[in-house]
């Protein structure tokens, strides 16, 4: 039921940290409403109420890592483009005492989430919590009126470890815990599978549902991408090996994220991070309304979830208006003829992280209005070509009259 971690290693608003009870959220960036946003929500678990700086630095530290624009962006491709896709939230979680149940040790402590290394018997690095405690401090159970999409446990552990279940677990004190969380969130929130191996006999299972692992030696399954040379992850191809097992199951890149640490996500696993992301939000956040005809309006408008990202395409009757490439369309700048026009904005995602068409179709968003121009004003280019073809006639009868 639970994901193993990948072998070991081959920006945003800080909201000021004040005493807070087991539940209690604080927001650390709004980029809209939740209802066209994905939400992340951080809890902690193992720190005490002395530890709450540590905490709070350890999911910040996180939330930076997975936004940067910066040099390691590819670390983390996609979600800096997407950044404007998410809000942040951290809740407040106060243990009794700190750190994680280790077995191993004979180390056990009284925790709010109860996290503990070798979750259910699994391997000594597989770090999970109990998923019923947490639950109870979900936004949606405590009142706060949206729901957590991604679900991320920092644990105050440094001992290398983590889990996917509907949480993504991690050992925030481990020196690549940003890496192992963004493992984590690859199970979690990606639906993507573990591309290593480790178990020497083949793959039990019937036919995986994750994008990112097979059983047909073609690769069928991305087609889509198959000799594409990504720079980071190598050629996309069919490589054994995944889910644990040396064979009989397959997976497209040489190295990716979900087979080592400190690698990128490969073309499969991106597309799918994206294609996830639009489960969730549409390019278009607002728009004029468009519930019966406009008469004369002075201009049509679209608020998307982030300008700098989408493309604008406007349409008159169908036709692709040249010029128009923003938010809004004045139609008086166009030169629309008087009566009743359908005009329609397209606001698409042209990124070239995506093949597939269905997800594809989920990245365009249109929006059309009726509109009944009556008092058409001349556009300023014709009035000041007309001006000047007026002032050309007058030159010509002078010039006949002098003749």
């Amino acid at each position: 039921m639970f994901h193993r971690l990948a072998p070991v290693l081959s920006l945003v608003a800080i909201a000021p940290l004040m005493q807070a009870a087991n539940g209690d959220l604080t927001t650390l960036v709004n980029n809209g409403s939740s209802a066209n946003r994905v939400d992340i929500v951080y809890m902690g678990d193992g720190y005490t109420a002395d530890q709450q700086a540590t905490y709070a630095t350890q999911v910040n530290q996180m939330n930076s890592a997975m936004f940067d624009a910066g040099y390691f962006s590819w670390k983390v491709d996609p979600f800096p483009r997407y950044a404007k896709f998410f809000n942040v939230h951290r809740i407040e979680v106060v243990s009794a005492q700190s750190g994680a149940d280790d077995p191993s040790t004979n180390t056990y402590v009284n925790t709010a989430l109860g996290a503990t290394y070798a979750y259910q018997g699994g391997s000594q690095r597989t770090l999970y919590i109990n998923e019923t405690e947490a639950n109870k401090l979900l936004p949606h159970n405590t009142g706060k009126g949206f729901v957590a999409d991604i679900r991320m446990v920092t644990v105050n552990a440094s001992s290398y470890g983590g889990a996917a279940i509907n949480y993504a677990v991690y050992s925030a004190g481990y020196f690549a815990a940003t890496e192992i969380a963004m493992h984590e969130m690859g199970h979690s929130f990606g639906k993507l599978e573990d591309e290593y191996g480790g178990i020497a006999s083949a793959f039990p299972g019937a036919e995986p549902d994750r994008v990112n692992v097979t059983k047909d030696p073609t690769g069928a399954k991305w087609q889509r991408w198959m000799g594409y040379n990504d720079p980071r992850t190598g050629v996309v191809g069919v490589y054994e090996g995944g889910d644990g097992y040396n064979t009989g199951i397959y997976h497209p890149s040489a190295d990716s994220k979900m087979n080592n640490l400190n690698k990128a996500f490969d073309p499969i696993a991106k597309e799918q991070f994206i294609s996830r992301i639009y489960d969730f939000v549409r390019p278009i956040d607002a728009h004029l309304d468009n519930l019966g005809t406009l008469t004369d309006p002075t201009k049509l408008w679209v608020k998307s979830v982030d300008a700098q990202l989408f493309t604008f395409e406007w349409f008159v009757d169908g036709t692709l208006i040249a010029g128009a490439t923003g938010e809004e369309f004045d139609p008086s700048l166009f030169g629309l003829s008087a009566g009743l026009h359908t005009i329609k904005a397209k606001v698409s995602d042209l990124t070239d992280m995506v093949r597939d068409a269905a997800i594809l179709a989920k990245m365009t968003q249109e929006v059309s209005w009726t509109v009944n121009l009556v008092a058409v004003p001349e556009p300023a280019a014709y009035a000041g070509a007309s001006l000047a073809f007026s002032a050309l006639c007058l030159i010509r009868r002078r010039k006949r009259a002098r003749a």
